[in-house]
């Protein structure tokens, strides 16, 4: 199975067939989208007394009524479950009507703290909400505090219908085989014994209690973000990955299903699917309230899997403002350079020699996007930005120029068996054009300590490579004995 794609390379294929024949289904035959609208809401016109109810009474009926009976879907191979059933949820209201008409709009742009669900379970959020409840008993929150334990209540009643539906499909398959077996099946079952009412002690229940609770949010007729994925669901990978209860193929197919479960309400056409696909709903990476760096496994898995949607250069940048370790194009080694020479300097950056001038005996430094703010001559520009060396397409750019100063090219190059580390000392000079020809660049223009020729020369006689670091305001016997506490050949141009 091959999915569209307008560059001229083919897709990767990391997952499994039967997690892209998923997916499939999801986005192009819109089978879960179209099947929502087979049962598109509940009416609560059995209900009597309805009419003349408080909304709040209203809505502990709903409530109760859609998780009791509400379509149970479970789709063979899936490795997550939960489903937002329900059609009219699609159309920003509670899917529960009244006289043919929804009883309640629904509430969109919803900042849930999915964090307590992983960390306390839904046993633990009850005790809060008890606890609240007894401490304030009959004062105006009372009524508000019993709505939240019918909530609460719901979602175990549709939490123990999903369990008796696996417990049915298992042992029927088992017994006549008129149901196919499915062993992801009986993980989710496992899984479901624990969470969401405990919290999980695995990276695959906890995203199960994550997309479920996501899910009956959903199915109510809410549309929330989830918000940092990776900060909620990281641990759980990393910790499972170190103790090898799964591998990182098993965790991409999981985490693959999470964000294809996220397309349920697709449906195809000019049909609106909604404004709850998580996937518009996600932030990944970051820092945290103490400014440390948030990005882990997860982080770069949920970029693995649903690819980049854009080339994130002013970010780039910001990541090495905040003095962490990056390079361009994959190029770990370099990335590791400038991370480790941050660590004694902080007036570093990445960059590469561009192209020389000869006349004036420079290099212009510079790179598609990326260059450390705190390093710019002037306050950086966010322009549109040309980019078609992948398919992620146009994106945006933040450009500056390296500052005036004495700086010190730092290059790391693979030597077969050893690494130079060749230092080339020199001065950033203050010829940068703000708005002249290279307004929309990252551009710095480096002046060695001899004739351009003769460096270039002796640079590239070195191992000079293509990226390095450019370190500002250093003493080269410093970076001399860095080289040598790590082994490195140290070259000194200059």
């Amino acid at each position: 199975m091959e999915f569209y794609t307008v560059y001229k390379e083919p897709r990767p294929v990391r997952l499994c067939e039967a997690t892209r024949q998923f997916a499939y289904d999801s986005l192009e035959n819109h089978a879960y989208g179209l099947d929502a609208m087979k049962t598109a809401s509940l009416p609560m016109d059995h209900i009597e007394g309805f009419a003349d109810m408080t909304p709040l009474e209203k809505e502990r009926h709903i409530l109760r009524e859609i998780a009791e009976k509400c379509p149970i879907r479970l789709v063979q191979g899936e490795r997550v479950c939960g489903a937002a059933t329900l059609g009219l949820a699609i159309h920003h209201v509670i899917p529960a009507t009244f006289g043919g008409n929804a009883v309640f709009p629904s509430v969109s742009h919803l900042t849930v703290d999915f964090s307590m669900i992983l960390k306390e379970g839904l046993n633990g959020i009850r005790r809060r909400v008890e606890a609240s409840l007894e401490a304030h008993r009959g004062t105006d929150r009372e009524e508000f505090l019993l709505n939240c334990l019918a909530a609460l209540d719901a979602y175990k009643v549709w939490h123990r219908r999903y369990v008796n539906a696996l417990e049915t499909h298992i042992r029927v398959s088992a017994e006549d085989g008129v149901l196919p077996p499915c062993p992801a099946f009986e993980k989710t079952l496992q899984n479901l014994q624990r969470v969401p009412m405990e919290p999980p002690t695995s990276f695959h229940e906890a995203v199960q209690s994550l997309w479920m609770t996501f899910a009956f949010v959903r199915l109510m007729g809410n549309w929330p973000g989830i918000g940092r994925l990776d900060v909620l669901l990281g641990k759980y990978l990393e910790e499972d990955l170190t103790h090898d209860v799964l591998t990182l193929q098993e965790a991409r197919e999981i985490l693959a299903h999470f964000f294809i479960k996220g397309c349920e309400w697709v449906r195809g056409g000019n049909q609106g699917s909604g404004d709850a696909q998580h996937y518009q709903n996600i932030v990944l990476g970051g820092i945290d309230e103490n400014g440390n760096d948030v990005a882990n496994a997860v982080t770069f898995l949920t970029l693995d899997i649903c690819g980049l949607p854009k080339m994130p250069f002013p970010e780039c940048c910001k990541v090495l403002e905040r003095g962490q370790g990056y390079a361009g194009e994959g190029d770990v080694l370099t990335a590791g350079l400038v991370g480790s020479l941050f660590a004694a300097y902080p007036n570093t950056t990445f960059t590469e020699m561009f192209c020389p001038d000869w006349e004036q005996d420079v290099v212009l430094m510079s790179h598609m996007g990326e260059s450390n703010p705190n390093l710019a001559q002037w306050k950086p520009y966010i322009r549109d930005c040309k980019f078609s060396y992948n398919s992620c397409g146009n994106t945006v750019g933040m450009y500056s120029c390296g500052r005036k100063g004495n700086a010190t090219i730092v290059n790391l190059a693979p030597m077969n068996d050893s690494f130079n580390l060749i230092l080339c000392p020199g001065q950033m000079l203050d010829v940068g054009l703000e708005r002249g020809a290279y307004k929309s660049s990252t551009q710095g223009w480096f002046k060695p300590n001899k004739p351009l020729p003769q460096f270039l020369k002796e640079y590239s006689l070195a191992g000079g490579t293509h990226h390095s670091a450019m370190v500002y305001d250093v003493d080269i016997e410093e970076l001399k004995a860095f080289g040598q506490m790590m082994g490195f050949n140290v070259i000194v141009v200059e």
